[in-house]
């Protein structure tokens, strides 16, 4: 327990000085006196733009994803009872992308709901995609394997990866589009 404890207490500290790295350097670097008058409210309304509105924003929320991603990934994995799990093995990540990626191939995202949109719609394409891998997973009168889940989740992902690809290249000359559904064939063995 005392080792977890001194690796948790570790982590924290490098990703604190990290941090403080990351908010002293950049296009305009500040020294460390500088941000530290932002942090307090003497600094100049230069610094406290660069400081509160662009890097500790991006900071703080790099932080939060962080933490939601390794959460997520312990929960998977512990659910799954398998330690390569991930959203990316699975074919989740492929589910949300080709949702986004289609919205953005037929409606070509220039509109200012688009920014609201693709990220509600990259969430429905991943519950979507876990939905499917379930679904494929599921045998009457038997308990979901954790080893079915994988192998259909493993299949399901190089699908949907093919189907981002060809999604992609429809957005090119046509003969790309047909090209890459033939090879996307051969990868998935059909």
């Amino acid at each position: 327990m005392k080792k977890k404890g001194f690796i948790l207490l570790f982590m924290t500290v490098l990703m604190v000085l990290v941090a403080i790295i990351s908010i002293n350097s950049g296009k305009m670097n500040l020294t460390p006196a500088e941000v530290m008058s932002v942090i307090l409210g003497k600094g100049t309304p230069k610094q406290n733009l660069i400081i509160m509105d662009f890097r500790l924003p991006r900071i703080i929320l790099a932080v939060c994803v962080g933490i939601g991603m390794g959460i997520s990934g312990c929960i998977m994995q512990s659910l799954l009872r398998n330690d390569m799990a991930s959203p990316g093995t699975l074919g989740i990540s492929s589910g949300s992308g080709l949702f986004v990626l289609i919205f953005v191939v037929i409606f070509s995202a220039k509109s200012n709901s688009s920014a609201i949109l693709m990220p509600v719609l990259s969430f429905v394409g991943g519950m979507t995609a876990a939905g499917l891998i379930f679904l494929l997973s599921y045998r009457k009168n038997k308990d979901i394997s954790p080893h079915r889940i994988d192998f259909n989740g493993c299949s399901a992902g190089k699908r949907l990866w093919c189907a981002n690809y060809t999604a992609y290249s429809e957005t090119g000359p046509k003969s790309d589009g047909i090209y890459t559904a033939l090879e996307c064939r051969q990868f998935v063995g059909r």
